[in-house]
């Protein structure tokens, strides 16, 4: 049933990235089956007319050929057919990556552990943490269009849908890779301002912000051919040898969608760590006790308020990730260790 449901989203996920050809397609079925019907009421009568005919006949080798390339999109889906193999390089990040212009304003700095860089905030952490401790609201606006923008290269670049599709056979074996409905940074979370949102999916940011740390080379009978470098898409400005600088969440064109971690810690004193099991994120590193990100459906009865539907996103992952089924819990989210 999951793989069914993962098949499905893909095919949608593709209709909606290709909506011009969709809508062309409908457009020409439309047509024919409008004229179809007038040629049929009329062909006994006085009335036939044969430009009308003509038209028809024209505007059904046009369906046809429209049936033909879906038909062929719907065999390489459901019979995972690869006209070709790719392989798939990540791009290694400069040594220093700055923070953009504007999270600068607010205290945000790179922070090296262990050869992996972060880049935070205390000052916004602090905000954030007092803005729950005292029921402060953040609120949050949800654009509607930003998703367009996000949408519009991927929908003029045909390699990137093969990259989600090598992506949706590959997870075939061992989870399906469902397109979950998330909601996405549009703007920077920065003290005593309210904040944009948009509802995206998770193959938006597959195609976005995974991609970009790509080099993808199309393997043919062992010739390789750079097929898509991800270097070209790098939210980065000031770009030298060993730094460079983020942008702005708006320039990027980059999905975004909020990611959750929890540290679980039991009513008595133990701590709830993982090994990352199978998915899109394959890793043998520990993970805290949960790990995900936040659905559209998680902003359902938040009024607006950016700090109770982070919360909600994450109780609800922790439930479904760390607690055994069918049981009941009791999670404090007031209380600070």
């Amino acid at each position: 049933m999951m793989s069914l449901k993962a098949r499905f989203d893909y095919f949608k996920y593709v209709l909606t990235i290709k909506k011009k050809k969709t809508m062309l397609f409908l457009i020409n079925l439309g047509i024919f089956i409008t004229l179809t019907v007038y040629n049929i009421t009329q062909f006994s009568s006085d009335n036939f007319n044969i430009i009308i005919f003509v038209i028809n006949i024209l505007t059904l080798i046009n369906v046809i050929i429209n049936i033909y390339s879906i038909r062929n999109k719907i065999k390489a889906l459901f019979f995972i057919k690869k006209p070709f193999e790719l392989t798939i390089q990540e791009i290694p990040l400069p040594k220093t990556v700055i923070p953009s212009e504007i999270d600068e304003q607010y205290g945000y700095k790179n922070i090296l552990i262990k050869n992996h860089q972060l880049i935070r905030s205390e000052e916004v952490d602090d905000y954030l943490m007092n803005c729950d401790l005292q029921d402060i609201k953040i609120l949050y606006k949800i654009n509607k269009k930003y998703i367009n923008k996000i949408r519009k290269k991927n929908m003029q670049n045909d390699i990137k849908l093969i990259f989600l599709r090598n992506e949706f056979n590959k997870m075939l074996i061992t989870r399906p890779l469902i397109n979950e409905k998330k909601y996405s940074l549009a703007t920077e979370i920065v003290p005593e301002q309210n904040i944009e949102i948009f509802k995206s999916t998770y193959y938006d940011s597959i195609l976005t912000n995974s991609i970009t740390r790509k080099k993808i080379y199309k393997n043919n009978n062992g010739f390789e051919e750079l097929f898509f470098d991800g270097t070209t898409m790098l939210p980065f400005s000031d770009i030298k040898d060993d730094s460079c600088r983020l942008m702005p969440i708006k320039q990027t064109k980059m999905n975004n969608h909020v990611g959750t971690s929890v540290l679980g810690l039991t009513s008595d004193k133990y701590l709830i760590l993982f090994y990352q099991g199978k998915s899109y994120i394959d890793t043998k590193f520990l993970v805290p006790s949960e790990n995900g990100s936040a659905d559209w459906n998680d902003l359902r009865k938040m009024d607006g308020n950016f700090i109770n539907a982070i919360k909600y996103s994450m109780e609800r992952e922790l439930i479904e990730e760390a607690m055994p089924k069918n049981k009941k819990y009791k999670i404090n989210t007031k209380r600070r260790f």
